[in-house]
């Protein structure tokens, strides 16, 4: 039965589009997992899991001590880690790389964004391939833009909706999106998303050249060579983005 459960589990994910993952995990995966008594070949099929969805193992195994808690206590343990994040806690021991400015304005405009104000397959294929968020805040990222695919607001959604919310910085990062909602308000949020889009992939181009730079101290003519190239494929990427901006 353990084999089966893997080749579906497999199945599933595989025929899954990327932003599709986040609600698959939450309302079928799950749940199955949460039937497998067997500690061992659960760990096993979370690490599979996750190297199918990209989604940190921790975050499912967090989901699915959430699924495992009372209803009457659950919702109170996740208000209460808004407040406080225990010493012991195990996400407390991972290192989750910040936001920058540019970063976090454009997960505030996908959480305040309405289904008809942007192209969600266009944004995902550039969120996917020119920004590098940390894991938490691309899965987040993702889960708006599957809620908006299917026709709804993030923002009008109950937070325990999202998987990523068993993570208390993401809690608190709505917190702080609520208060900040009206620095969000724009009628031109396409255009808004796209230049954030734009000028967070620069950034990043930017810093890569910089650090192949570094690299040039002391390398070999043939890594020099190869460096040069390099940046200057960044660089002419580089003009194209601005081009757009």
């Amino acid at each position: 039965a353990k084999p089966l459960l893997d080749f579906a589990i497999t199945k599933k994910i595989e025929s899954t589009p990327t932003i599709g993952l986040p609600r698959l995990l939450k309302t079928e995966i799950i749940p199955w997992l949460d039937k497998i008594n067997d500690r061992l070949a659960a760990a096993t099929l979370i690490n599979r899991i996750s190297q199918l969805s990209g989604i940190s193992k921790e975050l499912i195994e967090q989901e699915l001590r959430f699924l495992k808690q009372p209803k009457t206590n659950a919702q109170a343990d996740r208000l209460s880690d808004t407040k406080k994040e225990p010493a012991t806690s195990q996400q407390s021991t991972i290192n989750i790389k910040p936001l920058s400015l540019l970063e976090l304005e454009l997960i505030g405009h996908l959480y305040f964004s309405e289904p008809e104000q942007i192209d969600c397959d266009s944004v995902s294929k550039v969120l996917a391939s020119d920004v590098d968020l940390d894991p938490l805040w691309q899965n987040l990222a993702i889960e708006f833009l599957e809620t908006l695919t299917l026709g709804a607001a993030p923002y009008k959604q109950e937070k325990s909706k999202f998987i990523s919310t068993v993570e208390p910085r993401i809690l608190k990062l709505f917190g702080y999106l609520e208060q900040k909602k009206d620095a969000f308000g724009t009628e031109e949020r396409s255009a808004k998303i796209s230049r954030l889009l734009s000028e967070i992939s620069l950034k990043k181009q930017r810093d890569t050249i910089s650090q192949l730079k570094k690299q040039l101290v002391g390398a070999s003519r043939e890594d020099t060579e190869n460096i040069l190239n390099a940046i200057k494929s960044i660089n002419t990427s580089i003009v194209d983005i601005e081009k757009r901006l």
